[in-house]
């Protein structure tokens, strides 16, 4: 716990202890007399409910004479001031419920100690004070955490409220470090998604500015309750952009199927959208990879945010879903980590201009239903056996399969139209001898 945060706590015991001195001190002498005399008589009832009187006298149990020692005050106020420190440090470390059990557990030995010192040598010792100023103490100190508690609700609240579920808010209540400016390499699965053809959208609708908004906020709304959903945390949202993450601030183990099972949410979302004039289509890119994900204070504000290869990755297979005639496209990470639960189609092996590296690129065509239908599984063969053909440069073959699957229900001729212009690229100019079967864009190509 660090000094800001624990400074609350040290202000509610210190005031707390504050009062109870006082209370005991010669400010209030007769109530501590009073606490004494009770502590007295509550002892004197335990041994043959025995009178209390103000001078020593006889215990009729023992025949000891009770007295009060010189140094009992100094002792009193000792142990109160040690157990205090001791249970403010519990408390830091261990929080309020184990000071509590901490406390209670103080006081009783506190009593015993007093009572065995009366009942065998007739020292009458105040264990009634120290323990009422532990339990003032720990008060003191849950009014402190409470405060605590309510301004890092308030300030979690600020920072994760519209971008995370209510149930992820919560749980960051617990975890108020999350606020605290500071960066962590994590795993982070990224969904980016886009509107096609937002600018034209927005010029098409300027004559009513009114009417364009209330119409992107019918669209929007429902895509980022799909993505909150589902566990996502959004990290921006630009006109017709909306780009969120899974496995920041808190982690998921399950963030592929989760990002998977929201762009299937935001397709739905988008089909039963109400409808108008203006069209509507939605491209999405799902990528994961590490991340350095964090918290950055300007200017007294907080803004959490993830950034790293996978999020531009995302944006990149978005950009380039319309090529193949698809809605969202996904990397092989996310293919292999959500395969079991969502039906994939191979679209694309290329190298990617930015690092090189060949890649695999899918379609997300559904759920695990869609997955075993007879019609998905017939698409996905033929599809496994035109990639095989382009890779062992039997251009016949391919060719040949594109036109007989193109003839399947489901088939995406747009994603066949590329493949088949690319076999004629290959026999115009024949890749080199040990090609490992990754197309490589030229310069002029669109980006990926």
């Amino acid at each position: 716990m660090t000094f800001s945060r624990s400074l609350p706590v040290l202000i509610g015991y210190a005031v707390a202890l504050g009062l109870t001195l006082l209370i005991l001190g010669t400010g209030a002498a007769g109530l501590r007399v009073g606490l004494q005399k009770t502590s007295a008589a509550s002892y004197q009832v335990l041994t043959q409910n025995a009178p209390l009187v103000a001078a020593p006298t006889k215990n009729p149990s023992s025949r000891l004479a009770l007295h009060r020692p010189a140094i009992a005050d100094e002792a009193e106020y000792f142990c109160l001031m040690f157990f205090a420190v001791l249970s403010l440090l519990v408390f830091m470390r261990h929080g309020p419920s184990m000071t509590a059990l901490f406390t209670v557990c103080i006081a009783a030995g506190l009593f015993f100690v007093s009572w065995r010192f009366y009942a065998d040598e007739g020292l009458l010792l105040d264990a009634t004070g120290p323990a009422i100023g532990l339990a003032l103490a720990w008060l003191g100190g849950m009014g402190g955490y409470y405060y605590r508690y309510c301004r890092d609700r308030v300030k979690i609240e600020r920072v994760f409220g519209s971008r995370l579920p209510q149930i992820a808010v919560r749980k960051l209540i617990s975890r108020p470090d999350i606020l605290i400016p500071k960066g962590e390499c994590r795993l982070v699965t990224c969904l980016s998604c886009e509107i096609s053809n937002f600018g034209k959208l927005a010029a098409d609708w300027k004559n009513d500015p009114t009417g364009f908004s209330l119409w992107l906020q019918q669209r929007l709304e429902p895509m980022i309750d799909e993505v909150l959903r589902r566990g996502g945390m959004m990290i921006g949202t630009n006109g017709g952009e909306m780009t969120a993450v899974w496995n920041a601030p808190l982690d998921d183990p399950d963030a592929a199927v989760h990002a998977c099972a929201a762009a299937s949410g935001m397709l739905k979302a988008c089909a039963t959208a109400p409808k108008t004039n203006a069209p509507f289509a939605i491209t999405i890119g799902i990528a994961t990879g590490p991340s350095i994900a964090g918290s950055i204070a300007i200017h007294d504000h907080t803004i959490y945010s993830a950034v790293g290869d996978c999020i531009s990755t995302a944006a990149r297979l978005r950009h380039v879903a319309a090529r193949y005639g698809q809605t969202v496209i996904v990397g092989q990470d996310i293919r292999d980590a959500a395969d079991a639960s969502f039906a994939f189609l191979e679209v694309d092996f290329l190298h990617e201009r930015v690092s090189g590296n060949a890649v695999r690129l899918y379609a997300l065509q559904g759920d695990a239903a869609m997955r075993a239908s007879p019609r998905f599984r017939a698409v996905a063969t033929f599809q496994d056996h035109i990639f095989q053909a382009i890779r062992s440069k039997k251009w016949n073959e391919a060719r040949e399969l594109i036109a007989q699957c193109r003839k399947l229900s489901g088939a995406c001729q747009e994603l066949y139209d590329l493949h088949a212009a690319r076999i004629v690229e290959y026999e115009k100019n024949p890749p080199v001898e040990n090609w490992d079967g990754a197309f490589w864009p030229p310069s002029s190509s669109k980006p990926i």
